[in-house]
């Protein structure tokens, strides 16, 4: 009975593990690159927001002024939306993972969100919108 070299061995697990790694996206071997992030700026998020990706007009807006005193619903507007998300961060301050889904419902989409707390007390937000395929970085302020 011939030996297996243990070569041959490690040489399978490796595939074995870079397969995996590829389909879990953690590799972006022969996958597509994201599309660039669209920034904007919106001040009052209470008040709205529009965004223009690719011709299509969409609409984000807070049903409230934003404060870390109450939860944040959010409303968005636009037409052929397959799926949205949300989330919250600061520039330079990691505020975990919070990753809100977006429900449609009937002419609209919304999603119940919340600020992270911030333990520095500052007001400058990061709304990450992912629209589809698209991510949209809104830098806007709360109360």
């Amino acid at each position: 009975m011939k030996q297996r070299s243990p070569w041959a061995a490690l040489a399978g697990i490796v595939v074995v593990l870079v397969f995996v790694a590829w389909n879990q996206g953690w590799l972006p071997i022969g996958k597509p690159t994201a599309t660039p992030a669209l920034h904007l700026g919106c001040s009052d998020l209470h008040h709205g927001c529009s965004i223009l990706i690719n011709g299509a007009q969409y609409r984000v807006r807070s049903a409230q002024p934003l404060s870390g005193a109450h939860p944040v619903d959010l409303t968005l507007e636009g037409s052929a939306i397959k799926a949205a998300t949300a989330s919250w961060q600061m520039n330079g301050m990691d505020m975990g993972p919070n990753q809100f889904k977006f429900v449609h419902q009937g002419e609209h989409w919304v999603a119940e969100t919340a600020l992270p707390l911030c333990s520095q007390g500052r007001r400058d937000w990061l709304l990450t919108l992912q629209i589809d395929d698209i991510t949209v970085l809104i830098n806007t302020v709360s109360q």
